[in-house]
C-alpha cells in the first residue's frame, strides 16, 4: 500500500483498511443491565468519515492521492491537482493486465505555473504484484499545451483499443471564466507548432485549419490524449462542444455514442469514416420522442460554426432531450449510460423545447405516471406540459438507460428511488443519481459497477440523518432480468461531504479503481483528500454473492475498527467491554456501529454462542 507509513500522517487509515478476519472463541462473558441497542436497522443514518467497504474483506490500496502526490510536469516536479475524477487503465499489451497505465482526471479549474492553468490528468504506469498494483517510476501530468490547455476534466471514453479521451466538463461562456492567466484567441493551425505559439494542433478535416476561436470557445471538448507520452494529442472539434462527460466505443472501433452532462442534454453518436481514425467522420444527435426505434439527426460537423453551437441545432432539428447525462460502458453489443437526473428540469427542457427540441420518450412516461390527467395527452401535449404547465414534473434520482444500436432504441434499464415521501421509513436501499458507470468480469459473471452522485438532499435523496450525506457504489449482476434497486450490492461507502466517481476496472477484473472525490476537509487523512483506489479480492466477493455457503464460517471487518464492523452474515449478538459490561445489543443486521464506544478491546457475543475478540481504535 501507498500510504506514506513514514509521514506518520495516516495509522488511523492504515487500521481501517486492514480488512482482516479472525476466529471465533467460545469465552464466557457476565451480563450487565441497560445496554444501548442498534436501532438503525443494519444501515447507516450517520455519514462516515473514512471509506467503508460494507460486503466482504476486500485489499485496498491508496493509489493516488490529489493535491498530495507529486507529479512530473514539463517543467520538473511539482504537487499534483486534486478532485481526482475519471479513470482508466490501458494494458501496456492489450488484452494484458499485469502491467499499464492508469490515468485520472482532474475536475479542477485552478491556476498553476507548474502544470497548466484549468483542468489536467495524471499518468501513472503499474504492474501487478500479487494483488496489489506497483507503480513503476513516477507519476506524470499530461502535458495539454499541443492542444491550448484544458480545464474541468470530468468524465472521458476509453476506447478498445486503448484510445483515450477526457471530458471538458463546465461550459464556459467568457475568457475571465477559464480561469487561466492567458486569454488571447486560438488559431487552429498543423501538427508541430511549438506549444506556446498561439497555434493549436488540428488534423480535423473542413475549414477548421486556420480559423480563429475565442479562448473560452477551445474548452468543452473531448480530448484524445496519448497515455505512453503523456500529452495530449487533439481536441474533438468534430464531436461538437458540449458539457462532455461521458461516452462509449462499439466494437467496432468506429462508432462513439457520447453522454455530455448539460441542462438540458443530447444523446450524441460520432460514426468515423475509418476504424480507430476519428478525425474525420460524421456526427448525428438521437430523436427519440415515441415508443419503438428512435433515429439519429446528421449535424454538419465540417463547420467549425456548426460544431461551436452543435445544442441549438440539435434542439432545431426535434431532436430528444435528456436531463444530465454522465457516464456510458458498452456491454455485450448495447451501451448502458447513466441520466444523474435533479431538481428542475423544467426549467432545463424548456429552454431547447423552446427552440423545437423534443423529449426523450421515457420522461414522457414518467410524466404521465406522476400527472395522471396528463395520460390522454399526446407526446407533444405531454412535453409542452412539461417544460410549460405549472406543475413541475419532478426527477429527483435519475436512472441508468440503455441503448440498443441494432434496434436504436432508448430504455430505462434500472429507475432510480425509491420516491420518499417524509415520514416513510427509509429503505435498505435507495439508489439515488447515479454517475460513474463501468463492467466487472471475474468469476465467470459481469456485474455493473455504478456509482452515486452528491447533487442535493431533496426528497430523502439521502438518509435523513446522514449529516453531510453519503454516496455508495454499488454492483449489479448482469444476469439478472428487468433488475430493481433491490438487486443492488452495496460494494463502499464514500466519506462524509465526498463523492463516489472514478469507476473503472482491469480486464482481467482483478482490480476494481474508484475516486472519493471533494470530502470535507475535516475528515481524517486521506480521506480529506480525492482520494483514487485499487482495490482487489473481487472473485471471494461475487462467489459468496452469488452463491453464499451457509456453512462457510462468519467473517466480520475491519479489525482494528474506527467506524462500522461488517459481518459476513446477518447476526444478533452483544458487545461486551473487557470487564464483561454489556455495552450493546444487535438483532439481525449486517453491521453494526463501533464509533460511539470508547477505543479499547470488546468481545462480541453472537446468537449462535460464539464470540470474537475486536479492537476498537479511534
Amino acid at each position: 500500500m501507498d500510504w506514506r507509513q513514514n509521514s506518520g500522517l495516516c495509522g488511523k487509515a492504515i487500521m481501517l483498511l486492514c480488512l482482516l478476519s479472525f476466529g471465533l472463541s467460545n469465552t464466557p462473558l457476565a451480563a450487565q443491565s441497560f445496554p444501548q441497542r442498534d436501532t438503525t436497522g443494519g444501515w447507516l443514518t450517520q455519514a462516515p468519515m473514512e471509506v467503508l467497504f460494507p460486503h466482504a474483506p476486500l485489499k485496498v490500496q491508496a493509489l493516488f492521492i490529489g493535491g498530495y502526490d507529486s507529479v512530473l510536469t514539463h517543467r520538473g516536479m511539482a504537487l499534483s491537482k486534486g478532485r481526482n475524477d475519471y479513470t482508466t487503465f490501458v494494458p501496456i499489451t492489450p488484452g494484458v493486465a499485469d502491467s499499464g497505465y492508469v490515468l485520472i482526471s482532474h475536475e479542477i479549474i485552478q491556476r498553476d505555473s507548474m502544470i497548466g492553468d484549468g483542468g489536467g490528468m495524471t499518468v501513472i504506469k503499474v504492474v501487478r504484484e500479487g494483488d496489489s498494483l506497483r507503480k513503476v517510476g513516477v507519476a506524470r501530468a499530461v502535458d495539454f499545451r499541443p492542444v491550448g490547455g484544458t480545464l474541468g476534466n470530468c468524465g472521458g471514453i476509453t476506447g478498445p483499443d486503448g484510445q483515450v479521451w477526457t471530458g471538458e466538463e463546465p461550459m464556459r461562456t467568457t475568457n475571465i471564466s477559464v480561469g487561466s492567466a492567458d486569454t488571447a484567441d486560438v488559431i487552429l493551425g498543423p501538427l508541430g507548432q511549438a506549444p506556446d505559439s498561439g497555434q493549436v494542433y488540428n488534423d480535423i478535416p473542413g475549414d477548421f485549419s486556420g480559423r480563429t476561436l475565442k479562448a473560452y470557445q477551445n474548452y468543452n471538448y473531448m480530448v484524445k490524449v496519448d497515455p505512453v507520452q503523456a500529452v495530449a494529442v487533439r481536441k474533438q472539434y468534430n464531436w461538437g462542444r458540449m458539457q462532455h462527460e461521458g461516452g462509449a466505443v462499439l466494437a467496432d472501433n468506429r462508432t462513439v455514442i457520447i453522454t455530455p452532462d448539460d441542462v438540458p442534454a443530447f444523446l450524441v453518436k460520432f460514426v468515423a469514416d475509418a476504424p480507430g481514425d476519428f478525425s474525420s467522420g460524421k456526427t448525428f444527435a438521437f430523436r427519440g420522442m415515441y415508443p419503438g426505434p428512435g433515429s439519429w439527426v446528421e449535424i454538419d460537423n465540417t463547420s467549425l460554426d456548426s460544431m461551436l453551437m452543435i445544442r441549438v441545432l440539435a434542439a432545431r432539428k426535434g431532436c430528444s432531450l435528456f436531463y444530465r447525462l454522465e457516464w456510458a460502458g458498452y456491454h455485450n453489443g448495447k451501451v448502458y449510460f447513466t441520466e444523474t437526473g435533479g431538481d428542475l428540469p423544467q426549467s432545463g427542457f424548456r429552454t431547447g423545447r423552446t427552440l423545437g427540441a423534443g423529449i426523450a420518450w421515457h420522461h414522457l412516461q414518467r410524466a404521465r405516471n406522476e400527472y395522471t390527467n396528463w395520460v390522454s395527452l399526446t407526446d407533444e401535449q405531454v412535453a409542452d406540459s412539461i417544460c410549460f404547465s405549472s406543475k413541475q414534473y419532478h426527477d429527483f434520482y435519475g436512472r441508468v438507460l440503455v441503448y440498443d444500436p441494432a434496434t436504436d432504441e432508448v430504455k430505462v434499464f434500472l429507475e432510480g428511488g425509491p420516491r420518499m415521501i417524509n415520514g416513510a421509513p427509509y429503505p435498505e436501499k435507495h439508489f439515488s443519481n447515479p454517475d460513474g458507470l463501468t463492467f466487472l468480469s471475474v468469476s465467470g459473471r459481469n456485474f455493473m459497477i455504478v456509482a452515486e452522485d452528491l447533487i442535493g438532499t431533496s426528497a430523502w435523496r439521502i438518509h435523513p440523518d446522514a449529516n453531510a450525506g453519503y454516496s455508495e457504489i454499488y454492483a449489479l449482476d448482469m444476469a439478472i432480468d428487468q433488475p430493481q434497486v433491490t438487486d443492488l450490492m452495496r460494494i463502499a461507502v464514500m466519506p462524509m461531504g465526498a463523492e463516489a466517481t472514478g469507476t473503472a476496472t482491469t480486464p482481467d477484473g482483478k482490480t476494481v479503481f474508484f475516486t472519493s472525490q471533494h470530502p470535507l476537509f475535516s475528515n481524517p487523512f486521506p480521506y480529506n483528500h480525492s482520494v483514487t483506489f485499487a482495490v482487489s479480492g473481487w472473485e471471494s466477493l461475487v462467489d459468496s454473492a452469488v452463491q453464499p455457503d451457509t456453512t462457510a464460517p462468519l467473517v466480520f471487518w475491519p479489525n482494528p475498527v474506527s467506524s462500522r464492523l461488517f459481518f459476513s452474515k446477518v447476526q444478533t449478538g452483544s458487545v461486551y467491554s473487557s470487564e464483561g459490561r454489556l455495552m450493546r445489543t444487535f438483532e439481525k443486521v449486517r453491521n453494526i456501529d463501533m464509533a460511539s464506544l470508547p477505543a479499547g478491546i470488546y468481545l462480541i457475543r453472537f446468537e449462535s454462542g460464539k464470540t470474537a475478540k475486536i479492537i476498537c481504535s479511534h
